[in-house]
């Protein structure tokens, strides 16, 4: 319908809307703007008339919708604007457009949320093995220690235990024995006692006699020392050589 009276130019959603006199208009233009829609003040008998956007920036013709000031059903057509308003599709794809990319973007931030999120799971996971590493080497640095320490202690057993070999064979080679047996040797050294026993009994107790009496008193204790030590050692690893 056309318009009476020289128009204004097109005011944009940001711009300042003329109020119109009836509540029912106020509300469908409100909504018309809020959807962004464009207004332009009419001079003379009509109040304004809105359109949907720039007819420069579609194909076909805007919708438009031509406000009056007074008349009777002003409620119908304001009623009307607002259903125009709301089935307009040259708006439509703006909004879908608009919708589509505020759910992208809700999409990229929640991705990446959970980057960071692996990111510092990952990184905590990380430093956790990390310090586990550290407290292992730590262990076998001390482990390492222990071992050159057994190492040093296994050795010097060794040869002592090779040295004690050496004297024991050494001082039963004179007596035909070298080869004996642990066991042997100590009934050996048994029965020897015994005999210089009986053998001490017999002689004066001179000077010589009683200090030979006194070493024979701490040969018995000291091979009473012996038998207990041999006991022990069969109870650990069963004969011995």
């Amino acid at each position: 319908m056309a318009a009476s009276g020289a128009p204004e130019p097109w005011r944009d959603s940001r711009m300042n809307w003329t109020k119109h006199p009836k509540s029912w208009f106020r509300d469908a233009l409100a909504f018309a703007k809020k959807s962004e829609w464009q207004f332009q003040k009419i001079k003379g008998h009509g109040f304004g008339q809105v359109r949907c956007c720039d007819p420069d920036t579609i194909d076909d013709d805007p919708c438009e919708f031509f406000i009056f000031s007074t008349g009777e059903g002003g409620e119908g057509a304001a009623r009307g604007l607002r259903q125009l308003v709301a089935n307009c599709t040259h708006k439509s794809g703006e909004s879908i457009g608009a919708l589509e990319a505020l759910v992208l973007k809700v999409e990229k931030l929640i991705e990446a949320a959970n980057a960071k999120l692996d990111h510092y799971e990952q990184d905590q996971e990380s430093l956790s093995l990390l310090a586990r590493a550290e407290e292992l080497v730590s262990d076998i640095e001390e482990q390492a220690a222990t071992i050159d320490y057994l190492l040093s202690k296994a050795v010097t057993h060794s040869e002592a235990s090779n040295a004690a070999l050496a004297h024991a064979t050494e001082l039963l080679e004179g007596y035909g024995l070298a080869t004996a047996r642990i066991q042997e040797v100590v009934e050996e050294a048994a029965e020897t006692h015994t005999m210089a026993t009986r053998a001490a009994r017999t002689l004066p107790s001179a000077a010589m006699v009683k200090g030979l009496r006194i070493r024979l008193v701490d040969a018995k204790a000291q091979l009473a020392t012996v038998r207990r030590r041999l006991t022990e050692a069969k109870q650990v690893v069963g004969d011995l050589e």
